[in-house]
């Protein structure tokens, strides 16, 4: 923002291009930090925050077989967070299917399919393909995960972004910041 203030003629080139620096960075290590991570590979910790109903968390209403589950493993993990001993005895969770049946590894494996895709097409010129991309992985991000404060930050990175593009991108991207930053007064998300 410095550099783009005493730049006055090139500010908005000045913020595209360190928003798409920021997002390549931030994709880049999301990326990097789940294929070290042998328990987002093998879909344990995927399967895991599913089981506690991290995912799809505001559709638990219209699907109440799967709110019965995710209440029964919540019960369980505090049954076995109750008691020293009970802490080493194994605890078998019910893995909720939501919309689709597929294994957290594949699952896994979606996600970072998904964020090299992100990465690349931080760098494609076409706006209507990037910035579309860039919406549906926003409400990908929203509508399954509880992470509005990243979502919220996401959003101004990208509005920086799109400058050059249409008006359109631009009115959706502050209308999902709006959404996130809703969602974070109400509790209904999270930093």
């Amino acid at each position: 923002m410095l550099i783009a203030s005493i730049f006055r003629f090139d500010s908005k080139k000045i913020l595209e291009l360190n928003s798409k620096i920021l997002l390549a960075i931030i994709m880049f290590f999301a990326v990097l930090q789940k294929f070290l991570s042998k328990a987002f590979i093998d879909g344990s910790s995927l399967y895991y925050l599913n089981a506690r109903g991290s995912f799809f968390r505001h559709l638990q209403r219209f699907f109440p077989e799967s709110k019965t589950m995710v209440t029964k493993n919540e019960t369980l993990l505090t049954e076995q967070f109750s008691s020293y001993e009970s802490l080493f005895k194994p605890v078998e969770l019910t893995y909720p299917n939501w919309f689709f049946s597929i294994e957290p590894q594949h699952f896994a494996y979606i996600i970072l399919i998904v964020e090299i895709l992100f990465f690349i097409f931080i760098f494609i010129k076409n706006q209507w393909l990037r910035n579309g991309f860039f919406v549906l992985f926003m409400l990908g991000l929203i509508g399954t995960r509880e992470e509005t404060g990243f979502a919220s930050l996401l959003c101004i990175l990208l509005l920086l972004q799109a400058q050059k593009d249409s008006p359109i991108f631009k009115l959706i991207y502050i209308s999902l910041h709006a959404i996130c930053i809703s969602f974070i007064i109400s509790k209904l998300g999270f930093f």
